[in-house]
């Protein structure tokens, strides 16, 4: 290799080494890497001093913050959250609920000032009376250094109040305790163990914010899949959507990534979880993240009509369980809207008191329903349950979960009930379709007869106000292709379900005039994969050239190779330190061929 090439192939080197991120060395007072750094902000830790820094897990795509009340403590005033700023103007998270972390992040202590202890007739724990008039009351941890354990009927009766914050302290609330209250925002903690909405008896609350002051028990079980596939719908806020909704069906019954490859304009998320728990604060959050032009496709299973067809707007146990592990999800609802707040809550936190604490580190995708763990994923990120699953050995009935396929279940008032939140959804600009839940033929009732069953279609066709995409018999199937339960396919069950679907959408979407293109996406991979072929052929042209003068020529061909080669790079979205290696790469094998040749 002559001077002049040594020195070009330095100089390429040099640029290359710019192109790599530099970590200074850390001044005593820096964030180490891969941790957040939980500042006191004025409250301080007899064990951590003025802050605390927390290696980050990575259990899931955004990280559980520290429950905090064991961290810091600040004489006068209550721990009421974490904020990305010091002054609290910057966004906040809820003691336990989940951050998008950053590198070098500082989270601060967000503080409320107590109200003053002689407000409060005080005995025995118990709060007996309020004197104050402001229209914020945050209610102080201990009064004359006895702990705030109960607040007794009456004591904030027909108040008008902006923000109420209950001490992490707090057991009980008593039943009239905030009676005829009108509150814009409650904070509590998830540590009281008596509550009920009789506590809150015609009382209007609008937002609730619910800090972590204990350790999750849902951790790792497909409740918890809830927060982790939020997270991901989070992630594309930038991007075009296709959300799936349904219950455990949705969870075992999709193949998202051969969905996303059949229409590629869209990333698809799988937020089916759980049937069995009130689905219309599920849309709601849902809804809460979508824009004009993304897609929501649904496919309410028929054995728990009542949940899946939001008739009722009764919260339940299994929603605190679905947002146990991110409860900041709840102050997006607007409670106005809801029943059965607090005698749910208090079912969840009865529930609670009798299971085994975990950790917010255990992540369901390595779990399946059982609890089993596994050393590989159970999930993908796109949410779809991916354990490898046989068909069953016999078609025949494998749970005795019965489904009534008949109008006597699947009402009309139900189907009304659900079409007034699709069409509300469908305002907002998204596209809303309708389809079947997958369904073991062997699991319908006597009276599920195929006339029933077009009933039922014949009344959602005419009844829902968005497209019905689907024929309902395309969506029963053999029980060979279920696993354990009769709406749990099985994994060549859920290809066979995914086709059809596919169908059905492309179908659909070509009739709205969408955009809907054949299997762009596997071409786009299949691009993007013969990248590294190209160069490595550019290569072997080149050395050929440098090597042989009599086909010397191959030398120029190999630099039209990797030419072609650079621009699929960077249009399939490598990085230009990629390309440049390679350059660097096919310099050297050109020098060595060079100079092999000439020898």
């Amino acid at each position: 290799m002559n001077g002049k090439r040594m020195l070009l192939c330095m100089l390429l080197a040099a640029f290359l080494l710019t192109l790599m991120p530099y970590t200074p060395a850390l001044a005593d007072d820096a964030v180490p890497r891969s941790t957040i750094r939980y500042d006191g902000n004025g409250g301080a830790s007899e064990a951590f001093g003025a802050y605390y820094d927390a290696r980050v897990t990575g259990a899931h795509l955004r990280e559980n913050t520290l429950l905090g009340t064991s961290y810091f403590r600040r004489d006068g005033y209550v721990l009421t959250g974490w904020n990305t700023a010091p002054d609290g103007s910057g966004t906040h998270i809820g003691l336990g609920s989940r951050v998008t972390y950053k590198e070098g992040m500082i989270l601060y202590a967000e503080w409320a000032k107590a109200a003053d202890e002689s407000l409060f007739t005080f005995s025995d724990g118990t709060i007996l009376l309020y004197s104050g008039t402001e229209n914020t009351v945050i209610i102080p941890e201990a009064i004359g250094g006895e702990p705030v354990k109960t607040i007794s009927s009456g004591v904030f009766e027909n108040l008008s109040l902006r923000t109420v914050v209950l001490p992490p302290s707090l057991e009980t609330v008593m039943n009239g305790a905030f009676s005829g209250c009108t509150i814009e925002t409650l904070t509590l903690f998830d540590r009281i163990k008596t509550v009920s909405d009789a506590s809150f008896l015609n009382c209007t609350i609008r937002t609730l914010r619910i800090n972590a002051a204990r350790q999750p028990v849902y951790s790792g079980s497909y409740y918890d899949t809830f927060s982790d596939k939020y997270d991901y719908l989070l992630s594309l806020a930038d991007d075009q959507k296709l959300v799936l909704f349904s219950g455990s069906s949705g969870r075992y019954g999709y193949d998202s990534p051969a969905i996303e490859a059949a229409i590629p304009d869209y990333r698809v998320v799988n937020m089916g979880v759980y049937a069995y728990t009130n689905a219309l604060p599920q849309y709601e959050l849902i809804r809460s993240q979508l824009h004009t032009g993304d897609i929501l496709l649904v496919a309410p299973e028929f054995d728990a009509v009542a949940e899946q067809f939001c008739t009722t707007n009764r919260l339940d146990a299994g929603f605190w369980a679905m947002t146990e592990s991110n409860y900041d999800v709840v102050s997006a609802l607007d409670l106005t809207l809801y029943a059965d707040v607090f005698d749910s809550f208090a079912v969840y936190q009865k529930t609670r008191g009798g299971m085994a604490s975990k950790s917010y580190s255990e992540s369901p995708f390595a779990y399946d329903d059982d609890g089993n763990r596994y050393s590989f994923a159970t999930y993908n990120a796109q949410g779809d349950f991916i354990l490898p699953r046989p068909n069953s050995e016999r078609d025949e009935l494998h749970r005795h979960n019965i489904a009534d396929y008949t109008t006597e279940t699947v009402t009309p008032e139900a189907v009304d009930a659900l079409n007034r939140e699709l069409r509300s959804i469908a305002a907002d600009g998204i596209t809303v379709l309708f389809t079947y839940a997958p369904r073991n033929r062997s699991s319908l009732t006597g009276r599920s007869t195929k006339a029933a069953r077009n009933e039922i279609h014949r009344l959602l066709c005419e009844r829902l106000s968005v497209p019905v995409i689907s024929e309902l018999e395309d969506l029963l199937y053999s029980g060979v292709y279920f696993w354990n339960i009769d709406n749990h396919l099985s994994t060549e069950g859920v290809q066979i379900r995914t086709k059809q679907i596919i169908s059905d959408l492309s179908a659909q979407l070509q009739i709205d005039g969408m955009n809907v293109t054949a299997q762009p996406k596997a071409s786009f991979t299949l691009v993007k994969q013969s990248v590294p072929f190209l160069f490595g052929l550019a290569a072997l042209l080149v050395l050929l050239g440098g090597l042989k003068p009599r086909v010397r020529f191959l030398g120029y061909v190999g630099g039209f190779v990797w030419a072609a080669g650079a621009v699929l790079a960077l249009v399939t979205g490598a990085s230009l330190s990629y390309v440049l290696l390679f350059t660097l790469g096919l310099l050297l094998v050109a020098a060595y061929g060079r100079k092999r040749g000439a020898a």
